[in-house]
Parts: structure tokens; sequence; C-alpha cells
């Protein structure tokens, strides 16, 4: 029977780890290139309630890309800048904006970030879902009302 107990992940961890530069620039690009297509060249040919649909299809990859970079910076600086988790250091940057209005909406647009977990890309995939999920509902359920 092992009973060694894991040691916490060390810097060396997180420095050696692969980071997805490539993977989200990609998404990033495609979901801007799917946004010109459709609102710049192909704009006529969908009614309101498509494009108003379609979001999702551009807005995804622009997210996950996004977050991927947001939780791949936190991984790889957390410890440099003396902080327990990856998390921690999102939270000091949110605690330095004002905190009337900017602070409660950058911290409502990151929330996916606070799910704990090791995995940059678990984040972004993670991050990407719930804002598909959120736009999805609120295009069926509260747009048409409007």
């Amino acid at each position: 029977m092992n009973n060694k107990i894991k040691p916490e992940r060390s810097l060396e961890f997180y420095k050696n780890r692969k980071t997805h530069n490539s993977l989200y620039s990609t998404s990033i690009l495609i979901g801007v290139s799917i946004a010109i297509y459709i609102y710049v060249f192909n704009f006529d040919n969908y009614s309101e309630t498509m494009l108003v649909r379609g979001t999702v299809l551009w807005l995804f990859p622009i997210i996950f890309g996004y977050y991927g970079f947001i939780t791949q910076w936190m991984h790889l600086n957390f410890e440099k800048h003396k902080f327990r988790r990856p998390v921690d250091l999102f939270i000091s940057v949110s605690n330095k904006l004002p905190a009337l209005i900017i602070r409660p909406l950058f911290n409502m647009l990151h929330f996916p970030l606070y799910i704990p977990n090791k995995s940059p890309l678990f984040l972004a995939i993670s991050g990407s879902l719930i804002w598909s999920v959120w736009l999805m509902i609120f295009f069926v359920a509260i747009f048409p009302k409007l």
C-alpha cells in the first residue's frame, strides 16, 4: 500500500506545462472571421432572428480564446507574484479596480475563472460553454419578448 502524499505542484510544474497560445489565437481568429463573414459579407441573407441566434457560433470561439489566454497567464504567474492559487492572482487584479461599478462588472464577466481547476484548457472550455448556454437562454427566452 502506497501511503505517500502528493506534494503541492511547484512553479516548475507550471513552467513545464505546454501552453496553447496557437490554439487560443486560432480560436479568436476563427470567431472574428465568422463574425466578419456573417455581418459584413452575408448580412442580407439572414433574418434578424438567425443573426441573433447565430451569435453563439462566433462568440464561443472568441470567449474560448480569451479565457484560455487569461487562465494560462494566471497559471503561469501566480507563484511568481507569491499567491497560493492561480485564482488569487485574478482576485488581486480585481481588487485594484474601482469598487463601485467596474469591479462588479469585471467579476461578473470573469466568473468562470473562479472554478477550482488546475487546467487553463478546462477553464477556457467551461467558461465558453457557460457563456454559450446563457446567451442561448437569453436569445430564446428573453430577447423575443423585448
